[in-house]
């Protein structure tokens, strides 16, 4: 009897993993998607430590991700108040610490 309790806990505890895996959620309840981007603003911040400032393309080469993703994490990074975005357009444009 204690062996189909252990069964059906162990079908039911299953289950519940598939159902949150296949929903993309940790078990924190955060999608991998903001656990990733999360990472990569962590990144993008211990990169800085050292530097004076950054480019856009080192971060897409970096994090291997998308030229407007980087730029996405930079506008979040800089409405937090930890950068700021020197020129305005094209290349010449970077980021420094603020």
């Amino acid at each position: 009897m204690s062996q189909i309790l252990v069964l059906i806990l162990g079908v039911v505890l299953g289950a519940v993993g598939v159902w949150f895996f296949v929903k993309g959620k940790s078990a924190f309840g955060l999608t991998r998607q903001a656990e990733e981007k999360a990472g990569h603003l962590q990144k993008i911040k211990d990169f800085m430590q050292d530097k004076d400032k950054v480019t856009n393309k080192e971060i897409v080469d970096m994090l291997g991700v998308s030229d407007a993703t980087a730029v996405r994490y930079f506008n979040e990074l800089e409405k937090a108040g930890f950068l700021k975005q020197v020129g305005k357009t094209g290349h010449s444009v970077f980021y420094s610490k603020n």
